[in-house]
């Protein structure tokens, strides 16, 4: 039976599941009020202070999967979920979602293979209740209840968001999901001029599309390229102000 594992405080939600997943079923999910050790991609340090949806869902395929579509069948279920909320929701290849402009969500894919894939681990962060930010991201981040001026009960919340993610996973899994649609459709970045960091120099490119396998396509040194992994920076498009 698919279940919740609560805690009030964890190091990881992630860590939490690759350490026991031996012990852990298909799309189990882990959840925690506050996290001491979260992170994003590239090893960042998630900043939370008990007002964020902190989740993550295990996942023990019965056959390989795309491990780089995975991000992005995320993107489309946390879209889908907060699309219930508000309006101007908008996702930033390849694992955050912003919210006017800033950064609401950011999904973390972690995988474990050995003979074969074991496992994948996708963890998902969504500012809810946050009144402020830490100097470092308040001009970046933003929160459900900055937005909208309303208060979420947190439980419901993040019922409904593993909901989102479990439904959307199943889907992809019986080919039936319109994740990359979702993705293409609702990007932040197809069209855009941005900087990409690429063998950890950051290269002004364009970004012309989202491909089928889920990797980025962009126009880079006057030729198009395609990218499976990389750091997309949008500064120019933050607000500084709500």
């Amino acid at each position: 039976m698919r279940k919740y594992i609560y805690f009030d405080e964890i190091s990881s939600t992630n860590d939490y599941i690759k350490e026991n997943y031996n012990n852990l079923f298909d799309l189990d999910i882990v959840v925690a009020k506050h996290q001491t050790k979260g992170r994003g991609r590239l090893s960042r340090d998630w900043f939370d202070n008990s007002n964020s949806i902190l989740l993550s869902m295990l996942i023990k395929p019965e056959r390989d999967i795309l491990i780089q579509l995975i991000p992005l069948v995320a993107s489309a279920a946390v879209y889908k979920f907060l699309k219930k909320y508000v309006e101007d929701v908008k996702i930033k290849w390849p694992n955050d979602l912003l919210l006017n402009g800033k950064k609401i969500a950011g999904i973390l894919v972690e995988a474990k293979y050995l003979t074969k894939l074991e496992y994948v681990v996708i963890g998902i962060g969504i500012n809810l209740n946050d009144e402020r930010f830490v100097s470092e991201i308040e001009n970046k981040a933003t929160s459900l209840f900055k937005v909208t001026k309303q208060k979420y009960d947190s439980t419901e919340m993040y019922e409904g968001l593993s909901d989102a993610l479990r439904n959307e996973y199943m889907l992809f899994c019986n080919n039936q999901s319109d994740f990359l649609s979702v993705n293409r459709l609702n990007s932040a970045v197809i069209n855009k001029d941005v900087l990409l960091e690429v063998d950890n120099k950051l290269k002004n490119v364009k970004v012309l599309d989202i491909l089928d396998d889920g990797t980025i396509l962009v126009n880079i040194d006057s030729q198009n390229k395609s990218f499976s992994s990389g750091e997309i920076t949008l500064n120019k498009n933050y607000i500084e102000k709500e």
